[in-house]
């Protein structure tokens, strides 16, 4: 997860010399991420960028790991920033992962 919210984080600009790479390593991570979440209702890991907006793929990949800490039932698919804020919440007490996001910039039509 902490990969996760480092990548959705960065403003990545491929050059030349590294885009390969970066390519390779983005689809690795993007597979990892949708075999984590596959079976979670409601998310669907597509990209780094609208399938995490409701915030429901953040809480299937704590729940995958640390199914104690999420109760993935009880979220609303509806309410994005209220996910977003569980997972991200949970992510920096429980698992001492530093926030990166904030749930209004992931909960966007774009998320910076």
């Amino acid at each position: 997860m902490r990969i996760v919210l480092l990548y959705l984080s960065l403003n990545l600009h491929d050059d030349e010399e590294e885009r390969g790479e970066r390519k390779h390593a983005k689809d690795a991570l993007l597979l990892w991420c949708q075999r984590k979440t596959t079976g979670y209702p409601n998310v669907r890991v597509e990209n780094f960028t609208t399938s995490w907006r409701n915030g429901l793929a953040f809480n299937a990949l704590i729940h995958a790991h640390r199914p104690e800490l999420v109760n993935f039932n009880a979220l609303n698919p509806n309410d994005h920033i209220g996910n977003l804020n569980n997972a991200f919440d949970i992510a920096e007490k429980k698992l001492e992962i530093a926030r990166l996001l904030d749930a209004e910039d992931v909960d966007a039509a774009r998320p910076r």
